[in-house]
């Protein structure tokens, strides 16, 4: 691992970069969100089927409260099934910037929202639908719709300053917006690149709350 910097105007932001091929939910920067987790997860643009749930759970992490979206129907009784011994909130609608209805292109591991998608969905915002959840970790792998998820979070994101797990490889773009649109809510964070398989899938930009 090494220091990197993004340079951008006339601003550098330090960013460590390392390569990994650990799984992305055992890296180690997810353990500082602390031993027991408040997961707010809409991974594809959804919770797919428990799998963060169920490989932060073996490797350690408990959890207080876990909440979870996937808008794709044939999967998200999967999603119930694998969150049903927690204290889960689930919730069968897409993320996005707005609370809207968009056209969706389900897929069983790579489901995605597209202007020609054969269903119509339903999304909410994570400020809208968490009030009050307080979630110490966020984790998203939203098959390119990361940007417009994080800006319907960003009231959510500014009160409680939770660890953040975002990837950054659906969009070249992503390497660097990603990062630059939490750093403008200017709430001192501390930004890792983590790649987790080769040929840059699986790149996930970290960002933790300084002290």
């Amino acid at each position: 691992m090494h220091w990197q910097t993004i340079q951008a105007g006339s601003s550098c932001y330090p960013l460590l970069i390392s390569v990994s091929t650990v799984i992305q939910t055992t890296c180690p920067l997810l353990h500082q969100a602390r031993s027991t987790v408040r997961l707010t997860s809409p991974p594809p643009p959804r919770a797919y089927t428990g799998d963060t749930i169920s490989s932060l759970s073996r490797h350690g992490l408990s959890f207080d409260a876990i909440a979870a979206f996937e808008p794709n129907p044939a999967l998200y009784p999967q999603l119930c099934e694998a969150a049903s011994q927690y204290n889960a909130c689930l919730f069968p609608c897409g993320v996005w910037s707005e609370m809207t209805q968009l056209r969706f292109s389900p897929d069983d591991a790579a489901s995605y929202f597209d202007d020609t998608g054969s269903v119509m969905v339903q999304t909410v915002t994570l400020d809208q639908a968490l009030l009050n959840f307080a979630p110490n970790l966020i984790k998203m792998d939203i098959e390119g719709a990361e940007s417009a998820a994080l800006q319907g979070a960003r009231q959510l994101i500014a009160t409680y300053r939770p660890h953040l797990a975002i990837s950054a490889y659906h969009k070249p773009r992503d390497l660097w917006e990603l990062l630059l649109q939490v750093q403008h809510l200017d709430l001192g964070y501390q930004f890792r690149l983590r790649t987790h398989a080769h040929n840059g899938f699986d790149t996930v930009l970290y960002a933790t709350p300084k002290p």
